[in-house]
């Protein structure tokens, strides 16, 4: 009995101490110091979490533990790791989950738009925001609810829709202002002057910019001191005309250096263009060249389109001066390369109809709005006419008539007003449902074949990548596992999965129990098929090695996956009438099932075909011939951790 109570009294304890390191982080601005509490959170609840057998407090350390994870991500997006912090996202949401924790998983979903949002990835930032949003308003989080307004602010304002763009800023400015939130504050203020430039009032920016600034150095937040400096010294040198101060040098080179001394590589990047753009309009061009170049490897180690971009243009502008044509003509490609990602329309319509669909939403109140005036128009010439038929009554009986008359048709609008507005309502959501439903199924160039002509045909692409993943002993794990939590770990596997090739532009085909296939390459042809691919499995095996460790901490078992890919010629269309399926076949399909079949646990194996697409990208293993049924002895390669040098 002794025991077992000093027993509960250091769980006691250490469920205090959680607690208390939580407090610590939230209050702690300095970035040198809170990640050093965060460490001690998360070995304390990873400890608990091995151990614990009481449900209450498994919940209580796996809410903690979530909560580090996700602090940790905020740290690997700050120095621009966007691979590690998505990983670890996705765990801390997991475990966010499975504790309850409605404010952390709205945190953690909001940081996840965030990285997507930064990739240039806008669908699935929105639709993070928009979940982050729903849960916020539903346990009424000012402080999330203002961050999730400020994130879509800023989407609309890249959409081009400044007037929702502005709805959602001032929002969250008021949100904060009564909340006295001065972090989020200069945050918001920040974003309001971005809204200024954009519109040209680069004036009200500047001013917006340095109240942002003054609250920044109040509170010493240093990140965000080093991003207002940039964004001053950048409309400073818009404002220029002489071209001749030194105010914008001084103020981007205190941002750039600010941003090296925390180690922040996207922060470096940004800046490091700022400066050199600065250089090369005045012909400095060295000192702009060598900070252009930095920024571009830094870009490009990121994948950030934008700063490549922005590099890429700047580089161009500098080796065409120089005289250095070829050099030139590769800036100038890549940096079209870049603005086709960044500008593609066919992105930006997919975003709003498949995300928001506000403009429809707007037509069809309008249009709404439209057809009540038209209608009260009628109705008020009609009720005039019989007004006047009715003239010969007496006056006291015309008057008791005439405020009756005025009531129930006070009445009678409302109601009308309220049926069309509930139906209108009714109709946006189910043709919304509907649509998300359909592009749940099929790719949408194939939804929106099918909704505009009832069919579709199918269609040969020449040349894709195709991955079959099999769970190993799938048969001996699962007869551990209860029947529910066998379909609930497959979900967890199978939804992380679905996170990843979404941020590959990579088309999920199907599941068959414990299989998974997907294709890349299709339904819009892409060159980076392969690469794509093999970038995508090297992250499901990492996921699924991350979360076995996890549960084997728990006690429990977790699977390993083989994974195989090929890459050539397949036929993709529609099967079927009924509960209809889009598919593939051909001979691809085939020997990439071949290739999974030979693979071993945890590893990916590639065919000839493939390993050759990816030969500058990845470093392979030839394994030597196999034999595979229906072709006869074939070379299989196995991708090796890490990227090419």
């Amino acid at each position: 009995m002794l025991f077992w109570n000093i027993q509960r009294l250091q769980a006691g304890n250490d469920t205090s101490t959680c607690r208390l390191l939580f407090e610590k982080i939230e209050a702690e601005a300095d970035d040198k110091i809170w990640p050093r509490y965060n460490e001690e959170l998360r070995i304390l609840a990873e400890k608990h979490i091995a151990q614990e057998r009481d449900s209450l407090l498994l919940k209580f350390y796996k809410k903690y533990l979530g909560a580090a994870l996700n602090n940790e991500g905020v740290l690997k997006q700050n120095k621009g790791n966007s691979k590690e912090a998505l990983m670890l996202y996705e765990k801390a949401l997991l475990l966010r989950k499975e504790a309850g924790d409605e404010r952390g998983i709205a945190e953690t979903m909001n940081n996840l738009g965030h990285v997507y949002h930064t990739q240039g990835n806008i669908p699935v930032a929105i639709d993070y925001y928009r979940k982050s949003l729903a849960i916020q308003e539903r346990i009424r989080d000012l402080e999330g609810m203002s961050t999730s307004l400020l994130n879509l602010g800023v989407i609309f304002n890249d959409l081009g829709d400044h007037d929702l763009a502005r709805k959602s800023i001032e929002q969250s400015l008021q949100i904060l202002q009564e909340s006295g939130d001065e972090y989020g504050l200069s945050y918001a203020l920040n974003n309001l002057a971005k809204m200024f430039e954009v519109e040209g009032k680069l004036q009200l920016s500047l001013e917006t910019h340095r109240k942002s600034l003054a609250i920044r150095e109040k509170i010493h937040d240093n990140q965000g001191i080093a991003f207002s400096l940039m964004y001053i010294g950048q409309i400073e040198e818009k404002l220029d005309s002489t071209g001749k101060t030194t105010t914008a040098e001084s103020l981007l080179r205190r941002s750039y250096e600010a941003f090296q001394l925390a180690d922040e590589k996207e922060g470096v990047a940004l800046a490091g263009n700022s400066l050199a753009k600065y250089y090369q309009r005045r012909g400095f061009t060295d000192k702009a060249l060598q900070l252009a170049e930095a920024s571009l490897k830094t870009g490009k180690e990121l994948g950030y389109p934008e700063i490549v971009y922005n590099s890429a243009k700047i580089l161009y502008a500098i080796f065409k001066t120089k005289g250095q044509t070829a050099d030139a003509l590769k800036m100038h490609e890549l940096y079209i390369e870049m603005h086709d990602i960044i500008v593609n329309e066919n992105f930006r319509k997919d975003n709003i109809r498949r995300q928001f669909q506000y403009e429809y939403d707007r037509k069809a109140a309008a249009d709404s709005l439209k057809a009540q005036e038209e209608r009260l128009l009628l109705e008020a010439r009609v009720e005039k006419e019989e007004t006047i038929t009715r003239a010969t009554g007496a006056v006291l009986l015309l008057t008791i008539l005439f405020a009756g008359f005025v009531l129930n048709r006070f009445a009678v609008t409302n109601r009308q007003k309220k049926q069309i507005q509930e139906q209108h309502f009714a109709l946006g959501e189910e043709k919304k449902k509907s649509d998300e439903l359909l592009l749940n199924i099929l790719p949408e160039e194939t939804a929106e074949e099918l909704k505009r002509t009832g069919t579709t045909i199918a269609k040969r692409y020449e040349s894709v990548s195709v991955l079959f993943s099999d769970f190993s002993n799938f048969t001996g794990i699962s007869e551990k596992m209860s029947p529910e939590e066998l379909v609930n770990e497959i979900h967890i596997c199978y939804s992380a999965f679905d996170a990843i090739i979404a941020r590959y532009t990579i088309e999920k085909i199907k599941t068959i129990g414990d299989g998974y296939m997907c294709v890349s390459g299709l339904p819009v042809a892409n060159n980076r098929h392969a690469i794509d691919l093999v970038s995508a499995a090297m992250d499901m095996q990492h996921f699924l090695h991350e979360h076995r460790k996890q549960r084997i901490l728990e006690g429990k078992s977790g699977f390993e996956a083989r994974m195989g890919i090929h890459s050539g010629p397949v036929v993709a269309g529609i099967v079927g009438t009924r509960k209809f399926a889009y598919d593939i076949w051909g001979d691809t399909v085939n020997i990439a099932a071949r290739m999974e079949e030979t693979a071993a646990k945890g590893s990916i194996y590639v065919s000839e075909a493939t390993a050759q697409l990816i030969s500058e990208a990845f470093k392979h293993e030839d394994k030597g011939m196999v034999h595979l049924k229906n072709k006869g002895e074939v070379r299989v390669y196995e991708v090796l951790k890490g990227f090419k040098c």
